[in-house]
């Protein structure tokens, strides 16, 4: 299960799929190649999003991942 705390780039390398599923929402975790330097909830604040927000889009892409791997 993913959460807050979980770096950008381990994210990416487990579940590959989750770049494009968060583009889609614009939230943006790959510049050049190189995954955001952090937490997916230090990212996810740094785009604008309260903590409910986080725990929802992560909530979200806890489904996604699952529905798809």
């Amino acid at each position: 299960m993913i959460d807050h705390k979980i770096s950008v780039e381990l994210l990416l390398e487990e579940h590959p799929r989750a770049a494009d599923w968060l583009l889609q929402r614009g939230i943006v975790c790959l510049r050049c190649g190189e995954p955001f330097w952090g937490s997916i909830g230090e990212l996810l604040t740094n785009k604008g999003h309260s903590t409910e927000a986080i725990e929802g889009i992560l909530e979200e892409l806890n489904a996604h991942l699952t529905e798809v791997e």
